[in-house]
């Protein structure tokens, strides 16, 4: 199957986008009249999932008892463990030491092990951590769900991909996310 379009993921420190085209045989998909940013379902608030333009790149790892059962489901997802965007950038604030941000700064630091469990940085014990792989890795699949849930006669996996990187990502950064993206279901990157 050719893919129908191409899709445009602008993974960014504090927010990520999507933006997709379609491909036509005899026109240029990278016109900008071709080029649209798709709206991104998300929690808002607990319960509540509304289409943002922006998905704001945090990550937050729900206690026990953060959020009434049932109110962190997403429409492709009815028991989600954690809460990525607008939602975790909220509860974040209220609870930083459960809340998973800059990953992609993370991901590109050198001095770290990128692949370990470190994020929250600053959490308290007994907090579930994550790797700024895995960080990444979520903040895609979140992105490719996104788009299913949107684009049905589309699939994800079926569209030719593209995820912006920093020029100042070193060759592990780069390399990592690309390991992120192929365990997020990227499969025509």
């Amino acid at each position: 199957m050719q893919p129908g379009y191409v899709i445009g993921i602008d993974l960014g420190t504090t927010n990520s986008a999507l933006a997709y085209a379609e491909v036509y045989a005899d026109a240029d998909p990278f016109a900008p009249a071709g080029v649209q940013l798709m709206g991104i379902p998300q929690l808002v608030n607990p319960g509540e999932v509304r289409d943002e333009d922006l998905l704001p790149s945090f990550l937050y790892l729900p206690g026990p008892s953060d959020f009434p059962p049932g109110t962190i489901a997403l429409p492709w997802d009815e028991a989600s463990r954690f809460v990525t965007g607008r939602l975790a950038q909220k509860r974040g604030a209220e609870n930083a030491g459960r809340l998973v941000s800059s990953a992609k700064s993370w991901l590109s630091h050198s001095r770290v092990d990128r692949t370990a469990p470190l994020l929250p940085f600053r959490a308290p014990e007994g907090v579930e951590k994550v790797s700024p792989l895995e960080a990444t890795r979520r903040y895609l699949e979140y992105l490719r769900h996104a788009w299913d849930a949107q684009m049905p006669d589309a699939p994800f996996a079926a569209q030719q991909a593209l995820v912006t990187v920093p020029a100042s990502f070193d060759a592990v950064a780069r390399e990592l996310t690309l390991e992120a993206a192929k365990q997020a279901g990227f499969e025509n990157i």
